[in-house]
């Protein structure tokens, strides 16, 4: 299973097996090929049809620390600081982090209650 987000930079990534991919060509065939972000590491992964078609190389480095759901966290800091340019930074960072807080112990509470 795999994930696409957006870079700190704004383009596309690939998050699989907790290694970050970028896009390095979409092929005339239909496949795309994806190179890991780490430049020393020639490990890359092929989509065909949506689906991981081949995986190539072995990581021989630390894999991404940040969890999907804490990359999107960040990703929504960062819109709001766009959006609510008035508003301090450390306010849309505490009410960002409260909210995941929040979800995060609601999905606790209802995966203890319901297993």
């Amino acid at each position: 299973m795999y994930s696409f987000i957006e870079s700190q930079k704004g383009s596309k990534g690939l998050l699989y097996e907790n290694n970050l991919y970028r896009l390095q060509k979409n092929n005339k065939n239909g496949t795309s090929r994806w190179v890991c972000t780490n430049r020393k590491c020639s490990s890359s992964l092929t989509l065909k049809k949506e689906k991981i078609y081949k995986v190539r190389g072995i990581h021989k480095h630390n894999n991404v620390r940040r969890s999907l759901s804490i990359t999107n966290v960040v990703k929504e800091i960062r819109e709001e600081v766009c959006i609510n340019v008035s508003k301090p930074i450390t306010q849309i960072y505490n009410e960002t982090v409260s909210q995941y807080v929040n979800r995060i112990t609601l999905l606790f509470f209802l995966y203890r209650y319901y297993i």
